[in-house]
């Protein structure tokens, strides 16, 4: 696995793997319509430690316990004055979520690497999954 990677990057793939780690960046930051193998772990663990370091870049969903969502503190359910999230009470459930199932993690990052607006027509297709 490592030796494909490590090739695919030689030869102009981006290989961009799915975690949670701080050090990755959020997808929205990522470049698309760029040659991509896109490497998902296992749920639960996530990349073993090798296949993460053969990865060029790490990209993360947002939605977990960062506090993605500005105005809100995810330590009390509350929302600054007039948002959409004041007083919800299953807010702080899904702001502690740390993984997705990876088929919906797979999904959320293919829906975002593949838009339509976003591919080039290349002899290379946009994504490759591994």
């Amino acid at each position: 696995m490592m030796q494909f990677l490590s090739s695919s990057a030689e030869n102009g793939w981006r290989v961009l793997g799915g975690t949670i780690a701080h050090k990755a960046v959020l997808l929205s930051e990522v470049n698309t319509g760029v040659p991509t193998i896109l490497v998902l772990g296992s749920e639960g663990t996530g990349l073993r430690p090798l296949v993460e370091r053969s990865c060029t870049d790490l990209v993360k969903i947002p939605g977990n316990v960062d506090g993605l969502i500005e105005g809100v503190d995810a330590d009390t359910d509350v929302g600054e004055e007039g948002d959409n999230f004041s007083g919800n009470p299953g807010l702080k459930s899904f702001l502690a979520v740390e993984s997705l199932n990876v088929s919906v993690a797979a999904g959320v990052l293919l829906y975002h690497l593949a838009r339509k607006d976003a591919c080039t027509v290349s002899d290379k297709p946009s994504v490759a999954l591994v």
